[in-house]
């Protein structure tokens, strides 16, 4: 029975949708499955052909020995994983530092009760000791049972507890690589020359790399041409590093030198807890204009939201480019066409090959244009000539007339419209799960054009997906147990008796990842369904004693608390082996 529980817990992950975790966690399922019925098969084969060749008599005397050899063991691993000296001084401090920075960031509520609990806990230890464990126990289950409605109300309070610290810690949905980064645009006005804008460059590098460690700068890359640049940080692990990403990338964009004519827009911040911090809003449509405008007041709407920095968006306005508009009349009455004009101007300034030379071993592009000098300004490229029909030279300036203007913007498609994302950045990811309800009410209130459309984004669409599969696969392992319990108990009642105590499971959990400060991943549900399986082998291991005792005849009371007496040793080392086979994972 317990084999068969834990192996359709994990039997819903076969029947998911083909969102991004569904692939890994048909992996996980199919693995543990395996596992388990392995598992089962050795327990019920060579566990006992062991069990007939260790427990006779006599072989009580080497136990001494292999005490000695398990803690000989046990310590060579502590050495080998210490290594040089101080480093597990180095690995306390880290972890220290963690717990501590987590006791002291979490909520008067939630402290209240971890404080109340804790309590409750030392005094229930030093009751065990005067009393022992056994018999400590059997009085908290008869006073339970004499205290029904008390009982009650504590389970009531623990539970809306650990519910309320499970709706304030982060969820995602799958793990991202541990990456902590900082964006910058830079938007350069066109007077400067590349030598002058390289010279800007340089002098950001040199000051950002002199505080390089107030700034928990791990490494800087920079990019810029002679209109545009851009400034990525890359920062220190969250556990080694002093500041927020968002800290940092305001301590970074403060630093950077002002001058006339630059720019800096600060880009989606990343962090060690997810992807990308922040919320963003996409805009569907097809005129380009009408974007534009909805844009501007997306990002009106964001701005006035708490907590929202650095509101941006996806259009960026085209490069400077200069236009000509070639006068049809004026260049005829020359002998000209309009295209011959356009080629030449191409000819003259584009880099487009115009033949080839072909050496021993490759061939070399030609490419036929004016020399630097004469095309570095616009009054140069109206004094260039062209040949009209007499054999008279012809200023261009004479044909046409020439207007600077912005190119048209940056823009992508999906599903065969435009798309436009409007973001900003947060302090964290929780904060920008907060807004998600207000921006819905703030775009609810804006009248878009028909044909025009609103989401949140490529992340809450994943995250929905994901958050989609939990709660099936959560619903579709209870059915499954229900099922495999009334058959084992042959009742429809008596698998409750199991089935009330897995909603208690949330309570641990959700204090200890509120504690730690760690967000619920596809990992934290893949341990939570972990964890409904050892909370059902136990109740298994439990409530079948106890009707085994009362049908030998004991009242329904007496079976309780002797069952719960001889059960006791089995499901605390069922516990323990689970929590330290999986402390490797944990510990660094």
């Amino acid at each position: 029975a317990s084999a068969l529980t834990t192996t359709c817990v994990f039997v819903p992950f076969f029947f998911l949708s083909d969102s991004r975790s569904a692939t890994w966690m048909r992996d996980a399922g199919l693995a543990i499955c395996l596992a388990v019925l392995v598992s089962m098969v050795v327990a019920l084969s060579l566990l006992p052909l062991a069990a007939s060749r260790l427990f006779r008599e006599g072989a009580e005397r080497y136990d001494r020995y292999i005490k000695l050899a398990v803690v000989a063991a046990v310590a060579g691993i502590v050495w080998h994983k210490i290594g040089a000296a101080g480093k597990m001084g180095a690995w306390w401090e880290r972890w220290l530092g963690l717990f501590s920075d987590s006791i002291t960031g979490i909520n008067w509520p939630t402290g209240l009760g971890l404080g109340l609990i804790a309590m409750a806990m030392i005094a229930w230890a030093w009751y065990i000791r005067r009393h022992g464990l056994r018999s400590s126990y059997a009085e908290l289950l008869g006073w339970t049972l004499d205290h029904r409605w008390v009982a009650l109300v504590a389970t009531v309070g623990l539970t809306a507890t650990g519910y309320y610290a499970y709706q304030q810690i982060e969820h995602r949905g799958t793990p991202w690589q541990s990456e902590r980064r900082v964006d910058m645009s830079v938007t350069i006005d066109r007077s400067y020359s590349l030598e002058k804008v390289k010279e800007h460059f340089s002098e950001i590098e040199r000051q950002l790399m002199e505080r390089k460690s107030e700034l928990d700068i791990e490494s800087l890359t920079t990019r810029f041409s002679q209109r545009r640049g851009s400034i990525r940080a890359y920062l220190v692990n969250a556990d080694d590093g002093q500041l927020t990403t968002q800290e940092a990338g305001t301590a970074i964009k403060a630093l950077l030198p002002e001058k006339v004519g630059y720019t800096y827009k600060m880009g989606r911040s990343r962090s060690w807890q997810g992807n990308m911090l922040g919320v963003e809003v996409q805009l569907q449509g097809r005129n380009p204009e009408v974007l534009a405008v909805l844009v501007e007041e997306v990002a009106a709407g964001l701005e006035k939201l708490p907590g929202v920095e650095d509101v941006d968006s996806s259009l960026e306005d085209g490069e400077e480019e200069v236009r000509v508009e070639v006068n049809r009349a004026q260049a005829l009455n020359y002998g000209l066409s309009p295209q011959e004009v356009a080629s030449g101007i191409a000819s003259a300034l584009g880099t487009r090959r115009t033949s080839g030379f072909k050496s021993e071993d490759r061939e070399i592009d030609i490419v036929m244009q004016l020399n630097e000098g004469d095309r570095s300004t616009l009054d140069q490229l109206r004094n260039s000539t062209f040949e009209g029909r007499d054999g008279t030279s012809i200023q261009l300036g004479s044909l046409a007339d020439f207007h600077i203007q912005r190119g048209p913007r940056d823009l992508r498609r999906a599903d065969r419209q435009l798309n436009v994302t409007v973001f900003a950045n947060t302090k964290n990811r929780k904060q920008a799960q907060d807004l998600a309800t207000p921006i819905r009410e703030m775009m609810s209130q804006m009248a878009l054009p028909p044909g025009y459309s609103w989401d949140l984004g490529r992340a809450a669409r994943w995250g929905q997906e994901d958050a989609d599969d939990s709660n099936f696969t959560a619903i579709f392992a209870v059915i499954l147990i229900y099922l495999i319990m009334a058959s084992l108990f042959e009742s429809l009642i008596h698998p409750f008796t199991i089935m009330l105590a897995i909603p208690f499971s949330l309570i641990g959990v959700a204090l200890g990842l509120s504690i730690f400060d760690v967000p619920f991943d596809n990992n934290g549900a893949l341990g939570l369904l972990i964890l409904f399986g050892i909370v059902v082998n136990n109740g298994i291991v439990l409530i079948d004693h106890i009707n085994h005792l009362r049908a030998e005849g004991l009242s329904r009371r007496e079976a309780i608390l002797l069952g719960g007496q001889h059960r006791l040793r089995p499901i605390l080392m069922t516990a323990f082996t689970t929590i330290l086979n999986l402390m490797p994972i944990v510990l660094p």
